[in-house]
């Protein structure tokens, strides 16, 4: 075989590689798959939610010194559906509760179903939701698209995020099953104040409120440090959960008492 006829065949032999290749004449590879791969990306997510999901209720006031009213609050974050591949155009409609005494709403800046009661807070009702359960349906309309969603939820009472609460001697942390407040009697003199949380909570502060002579005064304080509660009025603890909600996404603007979804507080009372 002479010189020019196996150029020729060489370059047969390199036309076929690059087509095999994907090669294309502007020097971009384009592999063979692509079309299949854009119109995966293109095909639309489907918004979905969990089907079943426990609620935390907790009432107000409990403790040595509390009323002990009704369980009526729920709680973050186990109080959000949180609903996943939900476009920022979409639009939730049709909302129902199959339980009167529970009511759904769209949380601002979440993608989520914020669910909260119906009844009026104590001394008016006396109702308690421990124990209650609720499908909440509604209506997802998106990309052209409409979905039906729905989710079963049961309410069960919130257990103390603390371990530990003590108080010089004594603990309060059982106090703290199924209530955001634990009420106490006023106190003198100097107590060490320690925290310890239980799993899947993390602790992030200490506050104590005092009252001198009609001026409030807030100051955070060690864990674990020894300090005078003789004008103490409150000391609350904040902390945050490790255990995100089924589909938890952060949200885009969040506005209330604590820092996030994931974050809470209680507070001991003395009055």
């Amino acid at each position: 075989m002479n010189m020019k006829k196996k150029m020729k065949r060489f370059a047969k032999i390199l036309v076929a590689s690059l087509v095999v290749a994907g090669f294309c004449p502007t020097g971009i590879p384009t592999p063979i798959n692509s079309v299949v791969e854009v119109q995966a990306a293109t095909k639309a997510k489907v918004p979905t939610c969990a089907a079943k999901q426990t609620v935390r209720v907790v009432g107000a006031f409990g403790g040595p010194n509390g009323n002990g009213g009704a369980k009526t609050i729920l709680d973050i974050p186990e109080c959000y559906i949180v609903i996943r591949n939900l476009s920022s155009n979409a639009k939730i409609t049709n909302i129902k509760s199959s339980n009167k005494k529970i009511r759904a709403t769209k949380r601002e800046g979440l993608n989520a179903l914020e669910l909260s009661s119906t009844l009026m807070p104590m001394p008016f009702d006396e109702t308690d939701l421990v124990g209650a359960s609720s499908t909440i349906s509604f209506r997802v309309t998106q990309n052209g698209k409409q979905y039906k969603l729905s989710c079963k939820i049961k309410v069960a009472e919130k257990k103390s995020p603390f371990s530990k609460l003590t108080v010089g001697s004594k603990n309060y942390a059982s106090y703290f099953n199924g209530y955001m407040y634990v009420n106490e009697k006023p106190m003198k003199g100097k107590k060490k104040i320690y925290v310890k949380m239980a799993p899947g909570y993390v602790l992030d502060s200490i506050d104590m409120l005092s009252s001198k002579n009609g001026k409030y005064t807030n100051k955070k304080i060690k864990n674990g440090s020894t300090v005078n509660l003789t004008s103490c009025d409150q000391i609350s603890v904040s902390y945050h959960t490790t255990k995100k909600p089924v589909n938890y996404k952060a949200p885009s603007k969040w506005f209330g008492q604590v820092e996030s979804p994931l974050h809470n507080y209680n507070s001991l009372i003395f009055q």
